[in-house]
């Protein structure tokens, strides 16, 4: 396994995180940005706290199910999502499947976490409680499911397909959804120095400090949405002045040192020339 990074992070109510990459998929090339449509179902609107976004890469369904298994959310394993109701099912229709239309594959079909083993079941070994075939279906093409798309006439019904491409060409390599449990802590617990920058004091009256936990970039990104402070939502940090810069470095850098291998922080900018809240850089400070 390779040599993993440690370091912090900056987000924006704003946070600063401590951050590892605890999981390696090298071997798929998963894009950077891991996953697409992240997303979770909160208890508050009836859901279940669970996690569930796209693998954006074409591969069997056996070996979508070793990815999903190879991603961790804050400690929480990833599995191919099991789908045990119709609320979850319009959930996900609603929220993963709309207007993801773009993936290579020539089926606009997405791999779920059913198989045939002795009855159609779940991975925790559950037959199906709740059902959602497509017309025909299962027609005993395979042991794996899929659910269509949204471009396919057919969104949210399932169907049986092969678990290998076996026989069948590149016509069953398809995206997959994936699905986690529950974050098991509460990241607001784990917030460091939390400091305003106050307008007093020439700010903006933001409040930035440090989520000590340990984990990936994208990791980071999903979390600083869950946190709340007074009604405002977290977001990784957008560094866009001098002064919000020294003022970072005095009152947040000063006062921490990163865990690990690098003392390091994460910002919030995701390309070379912009913020993952959609803000170009207009101010800069790289490293020569």
């Amino acid at each position: 396994m390779s040599t993993k990074k440690t370091q912090f992070s900056l987000f924006r109510v704003l946070i600063i995180s401590t951050i590892i990459f605890i999981f390696s998929i090298s071997a798929y090339a998963i894009p950077s940005d891991s996953l697409k449509n992240l997303v979770q179902w909160k208890s508050s609107e009836g859901g279940n706290d669970h996690w569930y976004g796209i693998i954006p890469l074409a591969k069997p369904w056996v070996e979508q199910r070793a990815i999903a298994e190879s991603f961790s959310l804050a400690g929480q394993t990833g599995y191919l999502v099991s789908i045990t109701s119709a609320p979850e099912h319009q959930f996900i229709v609603d929220n993963i499947l709309a207007g993801n239309t773009d993936q290579p594959s020539v089926a606009d079909e997405f791999y779920i976490g059913g198989h045939d083993s002795l009855g159609w079941r779940w991975f925790d070994g559950n037959l199906f409680s709740d059902t959602n075939w497509a017309s025909g279906e299962p027609s005993g093409d395979g042991s794996g499911l899929a659910i269509w798309g949204a471009s396919s006439g057919k969104t949210g019904l399932w169907n049986d397909v092969p678990k290998d491409t076996a026989g069948h060409g590149s016509i069953h390599q398809l995206w997959a959804i994936v699905e986690f449990d529950p974050i098991a802590f509460n990241p607001q617990d784990s917030l460091i120095n939390l400091v305003q920058w106050t307008v007093a004091a020439g700010g903006n009256d933001h409040w930035y400090g440090v989520l000590a936990v340990v984990q990936p970039w994208n990791e980071h990104e999903t979390q600083a949405g869950t946190l709340d402070l007074s009604g405002e939502t977290g977001t990784m940090v957008s560094i866009t002045s001098f002064e919000e810069n020294q003022f970072i470095e005095d009152n947040i850098l000063s006062a921490v040192t990163g865990g690990g291998i690098a003392d390091e922080f994460y910002l919030g900018g995701k390309t070379t020339n912009g913020w993952n809240t959609g803000e170009a850089f207009t101010y800069t400070n790289w490293d020569s």
